[in-house]
């Protein structure tokens, strides 16, 4: 997997990412997802929906001793 950042503005920097699978890499699209952001919070935040796969929970942890 690929995340491109295409930033409108530097400051607050303002944009898309975009996840480009292998097939997409290889088939030349700029990738089927594409979440826009708005200032550092909201970059990390567009990561975190783009990377994390929907609809499953994380694992819980574990306290370790």
């Amino acid at each position: 997997m690929e995340v491109r950042i295409v930033l409108d503005q530097r400051y607050p920097p303002a944009g898309r990412l975009h996840r480009l699978t292998p097939e997409d890499r290889a088939s030349g699209q700029d990738g089927s997802d594409s979440v826009e952001f708005v200032g550092w919070l909201g970059l990390l935040h567009a990561l975190h929906e783009l990377i994390e796969p929907v609809g499953e929970e994380p694992e819980p942890r574990t306290p370790t001793s």
